[in-house]
């Protein structure tokens, strides 16, 4: 079952697999998919916030000195 989660290319998305599916109650394997996506969202967010923050590190220390 597709982890759906906005945040994350197709490529980045999680799967939730249990070896025995069938034994699970439908409902319950949504939920744990809908919170496994806010998990996901959630640390996507944080790495592109790390992300920007090094980036304008990165774009400070070039800059020429006394600027």
């Amino acid at each position: 079952m597709p982890v759906d989660c906005e945040t994350v290319s197709p490529y980045e998305r999680w799967y939730l697999h249990l070896p025995e599916a069938d034994d699970a109650p439908p409902r319950m394997l949504r939920e744990v998919a809908e919170v496994l996506a806010r998990c996901q969202d959630s640390l996507a967010r944080r790495g592109a916030a790390e992300q920007q923050a090094a980036d304008e590190l990165g774009a400070l220390l070039a800059l020429p000195a006394g600027a």
